[in-house]
């Protein structure tokens, strides 16, 4: 039985290659497009998701810090330490030798 040598496909085609070739990339200080993006676009997502969320938390919030911390009091306390900044969580468990 003969073995098959494989050759590798080349990453881009002829004729893409071809295409590609004549192509001026844009001049040092210019940009595809120029306008950029509106102001705020990348935010709005965001703040609509978090106006969502507070207003959520408004009505359930109490609630349901409680139903947590009474049915599962392991995420309770997850959530707590992950609240914590960690330079006040290295400066406890330093104080506390762990």
């Amino acid at each position: 039985m003969l073995k098959r040598t494989q050759v590798a496909k080349p990453l881009v085609s002829e004729p893409t290659e071809g295409k590609h070739r004549n192509l001026i990339p844009f001049k040092p200080g210019q940009s595809g497009n120029p306008r950029g993006r509106p102001r705020g676009a990348r935010n709005k997502l965001g703040e609509e998701v978090l106006a969502d969320l507070y207003e959520d938390f408004a009505m359930h919030g109490a609630a349901a810090i409680e139903r947590v911390r009474q049915e599962d009091p392991a995420t309770y306390l997850r959530v707590i330490v992950s609240l914590i900044p960690k330079d006040i969580r290295w400066t406890a468990s330093l104080m506390l030798g762990h």
